[in-house]
């Protein structure tokens, strides 16, 4: 629990709302922040703070504590300063759309409005640094984000994201292009690019690679693209290309932050970050840019960096976000606003020197949602509690919080006790979330005039009294009865009572017990008629109990739980009475005349009535009221009537509040307005304060109305305040004594019982006391009983035999043993009954545990050790191999679809007789030799015709300058045909590069990016590689297995064999004597671990050996606790019972098999009791000479016959052990083998996991990469035969050019001296009359219209026939003369005809052609995209199959070529493998750097040459289409200027204009000079900054001389007020000394008179005794 102190006040208000009438209701105040929001603190000019909290926009001054608001309807998602212009932007829900508003400051006037379509609501908004762009962020369901030009209201590029909650989104301080978002998960990075159809945003997810994964509050963009980010365990994480470069953390290994990271900020070249630790830590942003793995090797590497400065807020504050204040008065003024959303505001001061001020709160509030508010009766104070655990006391008239306490669970009601029980009028009861109930006393004074007063009224206070935990879970409804009866319902279904009692003005709880219902309790309240006390109590199902408390005990009893049919007296179902199926219960209470009122939900209709519960059995409903929905999804969660009003506040879930006037019963609304927001702003409480209205919400919102009109007035306040001022008017005061607040027990463990399991834990725990107590006592009873028995025993053996009682009277008899034995039989029946259920169960769980685990399990471990030796080898524990278990090798090859066969057949041009042109070119002769031809056959008849030898000649001429031209022209056009290609390689090379392909190898490594695998393994290949593998050591570890059995049956056998020479050697050394007897081996024995033994099967002497130990067992613990007299005797007797007993076991057990050393030991003992047993006398008699000759040869044989036999021992347990040492030896190399198929199994697994993870995904890609590949030949076979024709049909149009030209000439030459050429001319150029049937191209059939076949028609009517031209001919003009020239003709039209027809196949053909170029170009982007796709999901297979760890098996001179670091993260080895001499070794390694050095110095070399060789690519397809647009420009520009027809040779001689060149020269003289300027500026940005860090460093080195003449002037006048102390000292040391020195002196005197006296009489005595005269003494001589 904490407690803390307002530190804030706040003084005028202006309230700013829409211009629409809404009643004489306005805000008065706002006493609560939406701290949680995230981004909820922006800071205007002059230090203005602006945050959301419900539907209102906050401008608050810290300085002057002046709140202003402006008031959305719509509610508010994002608000956003503007970072250059004093413009704040508001993203507003919308009704039917959101809206972005963007306001001016302080005017407050819309400056621009940006509305879009959709039904999602913004999340997040942010300007970029100059202010010119806006990005906006949807939420779900579209998360759409875009970038707008908010002063055109244009939408420049926008995108979908992730479907993720985005915390956070920025646009780049330094590139605005570049944009950054955040948040559940995942963090995107975007780039705004710009393409031909306008700009877009591509998008970089970030991955996280071997991080977790998390969220990311918080992120702050770099200058040189870097993206630093936050994590919820408080590292860092530096983003690049959208991975992470490292993970940052402290020196000491610990994050940088103990939470999340919430917020970073660049400030000054330093970075800023804020945690939920409350702690703020500046770091060196330069260090950070820079930052590296501490190892480079490994991806997830860290880096560790420690802070420059930190300092802590507060130990529970959360920093949501910082701002840093835009108003400096000083220049080392560093002030930041900062957002706890721990509930407040903090001004902090990081310029970290001596003069740095502490943290300040200038603003409390609580951290989430407000659940609850309560008055004291007095209304001079207000109590809040909410979800954070906050209890929270205001002072209104002030407005500002005055004190708060702070629990770990969240407050859920309260309720103040009433005058007439607390006449302090400062006591509450408090519920909280755990179903603690604790009561408080709350206090404030009132005190007005003096400023001290003020003050001291501005603080309460809050003091624990009681605390008791009634209930397990929330407690929601507390009712206090004027009868000093309360009552609490809780979630648990539960309603608790309790009687109060007052003692010195202290009210104490007395808990009485608690009622259980069905369903959750809605509603509760009391009812006081009389001496009656009703309580009320309605469930969520609309049912109503009344119970009558009369009878309620006065204190607390045995059973706190309580019977309702003792106290219930009547139900009512309002459903019933309603006349509807399901209705539900919305609250419930008693009026002011103790008149039942009831506001219920009726499907999705709520109705407010007063039920009427008379004396009849049934109950009535009057004055019902329907109360209307602000909205569709509005629910009713809190109304308030007010006492003697006819008003009713509703609060509704959507943020709502509604006051309605029934005072006609009518759903007259009065005022409606939505004041907190509409997502998760439930109205959670109203009440009625000093003539105003308070609200509370679940988004953190406290409200305060006022109404000009007197609505909220209270009639019974008044009442209230007089009665307590006449019941304290005779008082001085009501301060309690502080000794009341002391020694209170506070419940702060969250596990805490409650009061019933309280009663139930100390009902069983006193219900063992007293079983134990009564074991005890019969323990000892017993014990006496014994021990009297025992005595009678000792006595009766003292006695005299005669008197003695026989020992048989002292057992038990017959009957009495078997009526024993029969209730010990009974009682283990029991027994074996009540664990029945457990044993079968466990007998159930033993036989799927055996199925599960053990019965797969062919063989067993069986381990079979040697004779003599220690070797020891066992069998492998295998399981049997099915078939079921195997991998299924027939997998179905994924196919997509089809292959579709793509064909194109473009649009082609069709003849006059509609055949395609296609079919037509198919059909027809390669038109250059038919052209040829042609020219040929009216050549030939022009011949024929022509007989004037000058124009042959000529004609022979022009025909072979033709022929000679078109020679040249198809050995040009061969030549360029058989011309390589401009990107085709040298052939040369070409076989070089392969040469060395094949003989050097590819450098290209698997990981990289150009690295493309040529084999395609399938998932079944590896399936049937895993089974062989399986197979293999199945067999392998079988057959084994089976060789180790036979090895086990051979023991058996040798062990037979053993014994059976063992009884020969017995019987052979009965006749050797004892001295000549060798020592005969040992017969090994099986031991456990060599038989098969069944671990589910106990055998009937364990379990007799377990009972024993049992037994045991509990006569130690029962003779542990006796005492120490009778422990001797009860040792006797446990030891006398432990003998019988075993005695008793070991005659029931009968043993079936004996071991073998047993057997061998009876043996033995046989031989020895034999010996023993003989007649020593029968030895004594001398034998023969005869006798003993057969003696001796008897034992010469049976000594010889003895060492045979034992060496024949021997052998056989040699060779035996010699079979188990080979197998061991075998078994190792098996093991060794199979250990790498195990390891090749695994590693084939994760293979063929791979592999058959994405098959479906990979077949897609394939079948897209072929499909695409299919198509793009197809249309480039299509290409090449139009391109093939288009050619062809370039060669025809040239041709017939050619021949109309050859033509043109012919004539010209034959009319140049001709007199009827005018003549000759006008029949020239007519049109022959038999050109338009023979005109095959002219389409009339199809492309022809009526009218222009009309017109046709009369222009071949106005053609003249071939006998009027006759007619028409000069009759001196030469017949031939004039035929050559009318065929000349002819052939000139006929050319022309077949030039228009050609020309126009040519367009055709072109379009045709640029259309699948077309195609062709889209073709292969297709298949680029295609192949990227799938070349990167096969590099990304390539990569996890990279990854996979590989098992090889190499000898020594495979070693030596295995990569060096590859072998170095292998896990070393004890095994020394190798052994080189130093010097070989030294050799070795010399030459393995040298191969590095060279391997690496030619990757290098061939990098660098691959890169140059594809840059020079790129620069030649370049310089290309460079050359290819220059040249088109040239040809214009050459037209333009010299006309068509013109060359560059012709222009060789011409002038080469050096205007480029010119310019070229100037702009590089101007981007010197600029370089200069920039140069110049730089070095005096420099030099300024050094004379700044000079100035600072004398700045901190006056500081320094300053802080140490302060300190000596702080040490001088220590030293001065010590030395002054030391000098008054002195002086009364003087001082006293001179005293003392007057006192000396004065005491000499009387010391010098004395002795005068002395000397005096001493001549006196002297005379006296010499003279013998009697002196009187009393003279004085």
């Amino acid at each position: 629990m904490e407690g803390t102190e307002s530190g804030y006040a706040v003084g005028e208000q202006v309230v700013k709302e829409p211009s629409e009438e809404e009643g004489s209701i306005g805000l008065s105040h706002s006493l609560g922040y939406d701290c949680t929001r995230r981004d909820n603190l922006q800071v205007l000019e002059k230090d203005i703070l602006l945050y959301v909290s419900g539907n209102l926009l906050h401008f608050f001054n810290p300085e002057k504590k002046r709140v202003t608001y402006l008031r959305r309807r719509n509610g508010i998602t994002a608000v956003r300063v503007h970072p250059v212009e004093s413009l704040f932007a508001v993203a507003e829900r919308g009704l039917q759309a959101p809206t972005i508003l963007i306001f001016t400051w302080p005017q407050l006037d819309v400056h621009t409005e940006i509305r879009e379509e959709g039904s999602s609501t913004y999340s997040s908004l942010c300007f970029n640094t100059e202010g010119s762009l806006m990005c906006l962020q949807k939420s779900e369901p579209s998360f759409l984000i875009s970038v707008w030009d908010w002063r055109q209201r244009t939408c420049l590029a926008q995108s979908e994201g992730d479907p993720f909650d985005v915390y956070t989104l920025l646009f780049s301080p330094f590139d605005s292009t570049f944009i950054t978002t955040s948040g559940y998960r995942h963090i995107n990075f975007w780039r705004i690019v710009e393409t031909g159809s306008g700009m877009k945003m591509d998008k970089i997810a970030g991955r996280f690679g071997r991080k977790p994964i998390t969220d990311i509050e918080a992120f702050i963009q770099l200058s040189d693209g870097k993206v630093l980010s936050g994590t919820t365990w408080g590292s860092f994480f530096l983003w690049y290309d959208g991975k992470i470069k490292t993970e940052i953390k402290r020196r000491d290994m610990s994050t940088c932050h103990a939470g999340s990271v919430l917020h970073f900020v660049i400030s000054e070249g330093e970075l800023i970050s804020t945690g939920s630790d409350g702690w703020i830590r500046v770091w060196d942003l330069e260090s950070i840019q820079n930052a590296e793995n501490i190892n480079s090797e490994k991806e997830d590497g860290l880096y560790l960096l420690d802070p420059i400065n930190e300092i802590q807020v507060a130990a529970d504050a959360i920093l949501e976000s910082i701002s840093k204040s835009r108003v400096q008065e000083r220049s080392d003024d560093n002030y930041w606003y900062i957002q706890d959303a721990g509930g407040g505001i903090w001004k902090v001061d990081l310029s970290f020197s001596l003069t740095m001020k502490k943290p300040e709160k200038i603003f409390q509030c609580h951290a989430g949602g407000v659940t609850c508010l309560v008055t004291n009766p007095l209304k001079s104070i207000l109590i809040s509690g909410g979800d954070d655990g906050q209890i929270c006391a205001y002072n209104l008239k002030m407005n500002l919080m005055v004190n708060s306490v702070k629990y770990n669970c969240g407050v859920t009601c309260l309720q103040w006790f009433p005058l007439t029980t607390d006449s302090t009028a400062a006591q509450v009861l408090i519920g909280f979330a755990d179903g603690v109930l604790r009561l408080y006393y709350i206090k404030t004074s009132t005190a007005e005039g003096k400023m001290v007063n003020v003050m001291k009224s501005l603080t309460a206070t809050m003091k624990l009294l009681q605390a008791i935990k009634p209930h397990k879970q929330a407690i929601n409804k507390i009712a206090i009865s004027k009868k000093d009866i309360v009552a609490t319902a809780s979630v648990d279904k539960s309603v608790f009572l309790y009687r109060l009692e007052v003692d010195n003005l202290i009210v104490k709880i007395n808990p009485i017990g608690f009622l259980t219902f069905d369903t959750m309790i809605t509603a509760l309240d009391f009812k006081c008629v009389d001496e009656m006390i009703e309580l009320m109590v309605g469930d969520q199902t609309a049912r109503i109990f009344l119970h009558n408390l009369e009878n309620l005990p006065a204190v607390q009893e045995e059973s706190v739980s309580m019977d309702r049919a003792d106290y219930q007296h009547s139900a009512y179902q309002v459903a019933e009475v309603l006349g509807r199926d399901v209705v539900g219960l919305c609250n419930a209470w008693f009026d002011a005349e103790g008149e039942l009122r009831v506001v219920v939900d009726v499907g999705g209709r709520f109705e407010y009535f007063r039920l009427e519960t008379g004396a009849g059995d049934g109950a009535q409903i009057s004055n019902k009221v329907e109360i209307s929905h602000p909205t569709k999804k509005s629910e009713i969660t809190k109304i308030l009537n007010p006492k003697n009003s006819s008003l009713l506040m509703c609060g509704f879930s959507d943020g709502y509040l509604k006051i309605v006037d029934i005072s006609e019963w009518t759903d007259y609304c009065k005022w409606k307005q939505a004041i907190c927001d509409a997502e998760y702003g439930k109205i959670t409480d109203i009440i009625i304060m000093e003539e105003k209205l308070i609200t509370s919400a679940m988004d953190g919102t406290l409200f305060v109305f006022t109404s000009g009109d007197s609505m909220f007035r209270d009639d019974g306040e008044d009442g209230d305040r007089k009665a307590w001022n006449l019941l304290m008017g005779g008082f001085g005061g009501m301060n309690l004594d502080s000794s009341c607040f002391e020694n209170i027990h506070d419940i702060e463990d969250p596990n805490h019982l409650c009061i019933e399991d309280m009663k139930v834990k100390t009902k069983e725990e006193q219900t063992n006391k007293e079983l134990e107590e009564k074991r005890m006592k019969i323990q000892k009873d017993v014990s006496n009983l014994k021990r009297d028995f025992r005595k009678l025993l000792i006595r009766n053996e003292i006695l005299p035999r005669e008197f003695q009682i026989p020992k048989q009277e002292f057992q038990m008899t017959e009957y009495t043993f078997r009526e024993i034995q029969e209730n010990i039989d009974e009682d283990i029946e029991k027994m074996k009954n009540s664990f029945k259920g457990e044993t079968d169960k466990a007998v159930m769980f033993l036989d799927n545990l055996k199925r599960r685990y053990f019965d797969p399990i062919e063989y067993n471990r069986i381990c079979v050790k040697g004779l003599l030796s220690k070797q020891e080898l066992s069998t492998f524990r295998l399981v049997g191999l099915k078939e079921d278990s195997l991998y299924n090798e027939e997998f179905e090859e994924v196919s997509v679809g089809n292959v579709q066969q793509e064909s194109y057949t473009p649009k082609t041009p069709r003849l006059a007789d509609g055949a395609n042109t296609a079919a037509g070119l198919n059909n027809a002769v390669d038109l250059d030799e038919s052209v040829l031809s042609g020219s040929q056959t009216s050549k030939n008849k022009t011949e024929v015709r022509i007989t004037n030898d000058r124009i042959l000649k000529a004609l022979c001429k022009q025909e072979e300058k033709r022929e000679r031209k078109l020679q040249r022209k198809r050995e040009w056009d061969d030549l360029y045909s058989r011309k390589p290609r401009e990107s085709d390689e040298d052939p040369s090379l070409i076989i070089e590069i392969k040469q060395a392909r094949e003989n050097i190898g590819d450098f290209k490594r698997k990981t990289s990016n150009d690295f493309k695998s040529e084999k395609n393994t399938k998932p079944d290949e590896i399936a049937i590689k895993l089974n062989e593998i399986t197979r293999t050591i199945y067999t392998e570890k079988k057959k084994f297995n089976e060789k180790v059995l036979s090895l086990q049956r051979e023991k058996k056998f040798v062990i037979v064999q053993l014994e059976k020479i063992y009884k020969e050697l017995i019987e052979i050394q009965d006749i050797l004597p004892t001295e000549e007897r060798d020592p005969i081996p040992a017969i090994p024995v099986f031991e456990a671990e060599e038989l098969d033994i069944d671990i589910f099967y106990i055998e009937q002497k364990e379990v007799e050996k377990i009972k024993m130990n049992l037994i045991l067992e509990e006569e130690r613990i029962e003779a542990s606790k006796r005492s120490i007299g009778s422990r001797k005797s009860s040792k006797a007797s446990l030891a006398g019972r432990k003998f019988s007993r075993q005695h008793s076991t070991s005659s029931i057990q009968n043993p079936e098999k004996k071991s073998k050393v047993a057997d061998t030991t009876m043996c033995n003992l046989e031989y020895l009791e034999e010996d023993e047993n003989d007649d020593p006398n029968q030895y004594i008699s001398e034998d023969t000479y005869f006798e003993s000759a057969t003696k001796s040869i008897k034992t010469m044989k049976a000594k010889y016959q003895q060492s045979v036999n034992i060496a024949e021992m021997n052998r056989i347990m040699n060779e035996f052990d010699e079979e188990i040492f080979e197998a061991v030896g075998e078994k190792d190399k098996l093991e060794a083998r199979l250990k790498y198929a195990e390891l090749s199994l695994i590693f084939l697994f994760e293979e063929f996991h791979i592999i058959r993870q994405d098959q479906e995904l990979e077949a897609e890609l394939k079948f897209e990469v072929y499909r695409n590949t299919t198509g793009l030949e197809k249309i480039s076979l299509k290409l090449k035969d139009i391109e093939k024709q288009l050619k062809t049909k370039k060669k025809n149009v040239e041709n017939f050019k050619e021949q109309k030209r050859s033509i043109d000439e012919n004539v010209e030459r034959e009319l140049s001296d001709n007199k009827h050429a005018d003549f000759l001319w006008e029949l020239y150029n007519k049109k022959p009359p038999t050109l338009l049937p023979e005109d095959c191209y002219a389409d009339i059939a199809l492309e022809m219209s009526a009218k222009t076949t009309f017109f046709s028609t009369e222009e071949s009517g106005n053609i003249v026939s071939e006998a009027d031209e006759i007619k028409s001919k000069p009759d001196d003009l030469d017949m031939e003369t004039y035929k050559l020239i009318r065929n000349l003709r002819n052939s000139k039209h006929d050319t022309e005809a077949q030039l228009s027809a050609e020309r126009r196949l040519e367009d055709n053909i072109g379009r045709e052609l640029s259309n699948l170029k077309d195609i062709c170009r889209r073709k292969e982007t297709l298949l680029k995209e295609s192949e990227e796709a799938l070349h990167s999901f096969m590099l990304n297979k390539q990569r996890r199959l990279n990854d996979l760890d590989q098992l090889v098996i190499v000898n020594l001179y495979d070693l030596r070529y295995l990569d060096g670091e590859r072998l170095s993260q292998a896990t070393q080895s004890s095994d020394n493998l190798l052994a080189f001499p130093e010097d070989k070794l030294a050799v070795l390694q010399q030459r393995t750097e040298e191969l590095k050095y060279e391997k690496n110095r030619m990757k290098k070399k061939y990098k660098e040459t691959k890169t140059v060789h594809e840059n020079l690519i790129e620069k030649c397809k370049h310089l290309r289409k460079d050359i290819q647009t220059l040249d088109k420009k040239c040809r214009v520009e050459m037209e333009k200027r010299f006309g068509s027809g013109v060359t560059l040779e012709t222009l060789e001689g011409f002038a080469v204009n050096r205007t480029l060149e010119e310019m070229k020269e100037s702009l590089l003289r101007k981007e010197k000079s600029y370089w200069r300027i920039q140069d110049k500026k730089k070095d005096d940005i420099k030099q300024a900054t050094m004379d700044m860090n000079e100035k600072i460093f004398e700045n901190t080195d006056i500081n320094t001389k300053y802080t140490d003449l302060q300190r000596k002037k702080l040490h001088n006048m220590e030293q001065i007020s010590k030395w002054t102390k030391l000098i008054d000292d002195n002086k009364k040391k003087m001082k006293n000394d001179r005293d003392i020195e007057v006192e000396l002196n004065e005491m000499v005197e009387r010391y010098q008179n004395q002795a005068l006296k002395i000397t005096e009489m001493k001549a006196l005595l002297m005379r006296y005794l010499m003279k013998s005269e009697t002196v009187d003494p009393s003279k004085k001589t």
